[in-house]
């Protein structure tokens, strides 16, 4: 089927149709790592460890998101191509099948160091939570931020289920899905979605998307906007606290300020969050192995990370398509990407700026 006749429907009507939509949300959650990575790895040695804590909980979480959809998209039966050339983002890059503005303008989602712009514009800007209009006119294409994107995903669910029958949409087995065990972190509730009935396996559908968009963009109670996003974490200060929804942790960052039960939005009371924002590496904003002769050391450097993260997302193809024991070899390899970002870091770019070089998080082929 064309990208044409995918991008101009409205509804979810053929198997195919739901594969590829699964696969877009599956290269949105994705599209959103490397530049909280950037954010990670820009932040110096022995600094700013609250903000990244709050950042790689977000970034386990998204992890968390990408597995979540493809234990949809494998419990209808589809195959997931994560490291794949039409699937990898290109930096800076918008949401894929957005349609999101901030001030007017086409939002785009850069690499960039750790900074109030990266916090404010780029980090908060992905994870806005979704307005009551939105929230009334869900779609796949078009949206307007996440949680409309995934209101249009699950109404397309139900849509090809009265049409097909819930038995042929719902026909994976539950031997292939990724499970609890399988996954490392993440304070959000596991569901593993294919099931013998298959009515059950529609419903752990719903129930997925649904824990995506609370940890996004938190919960609502009595028809208000809520901070939090229904799931308790260690480390918070107390034994166990709620835990802010992903927008509202990066406005933690942003304002230096915990939230605590019974604050506002955008009104965190809670303890100080300190933040030195010049304690970070100069990185250079979107780095390319294009901008380095072939052969120099800096191509290589950013070849052999890219190959990393390369092998990390054909990782991630093997525990979804053939063996779940792939997923936790998938995070020991997170660990490899970081340690060679955070050496990409320190490398002087060569240009007149005084920046760094930073990772690029391009595709390339692992063959030759």
């Amino acid at each position: 089927m064309s990208e044409k006749i995918l991008t101009l429907k409205r509804e979810i009507e053929t198997l195919d149709e739901l594969h590829y939509y699964l696969h877009i949300a599956m290269e949105l959650e994705l599209s959103t790592i490397p530049p909280y990575m950037c954010g990670i790895y820009s932040i110096k040695p022995g600094f700013n460890q609250a903000a990244i804590d709050v950042m790689h909980s977000v970034v386990i979480e998204e992890m968390f998101h990408l597995t979540m959809a493809g234990n949809i998209l494998k419990a209808t039966c589809g195959t997931a191509k994560l490291a794949d050339p039409l699937f990898v983002p290109k930096y800076p890059t918008a949401l894929p099948k957005s349609n999101i503005t901030i001030d007017g303008e086409p939002f785009t989602v850069p690499l960039q160091k750790f900074s109030p712009y990266a916090v404010q514009h780029t980090f908060m800007g992905i994870e806005t939570p979704e307005s009551p209009e939105d929230k009334c006119d869900p779609r796949v294409i078009g949206y307007h931020g996440i949680g409309q994107f995934y209101d249009g995903l699950s109404r397309g669910i139900d849509n090809l289920c009265d049409i097909l029958g819930t038995e042929k949409v719902f026909a994976g087995r539950v031997e292939q899905q990724i499970r609890p065990e399988d996954y490392y972190g993440g304070s959000g509730h596991f569901v593993v979605v294919a099931d013998p009935d298959p009515e059950q396996a529609r419903r752990n559908a719903h129930r997925a998307i649904e824990e995506i968009v609370e940890q996004g963009e938190g919960i609502e109670a009595d028809g208000k906007d809520q901070v939090f996003d229904g799931d308790l974490i260690l480390g918070r200060g107390h034994t166990e606290d709620p835990v802010p929804a992903h927008y509202f942790r990066f406005d933690e960052v942003n304002q230096g300020r915990y939230y605590v039960p019974g604050d506002k939005p955008l009104k965190p009371t809670g303890a100080a969050l300190p933040v030195d924002w010049d304690a970070v590496y100069n990185m250079a904003e979107n780095p390319r192995m294009s901008d380095y002769p072939d052969g120099s050391q800096i191509h290589g450097a950013l070849l052999e990370f890219n190959r990393a993260y390369m092998a990390l997302l054909h990782r991630l193809d093997r525990a979804f398509n053939e063996d779940a024991g792939h997923m936790q070899k998938a995070v020991g390899a997170m660990y490899d990407l970081k340690y060679r970002a955070i050496d990409l870091m320190k490398i002087p770019s060569g240009r007149e700026d005084g920046t760094t070089v930073g990772p690029s998080f391009e595709y390339v082929s692992l063959d030759g």
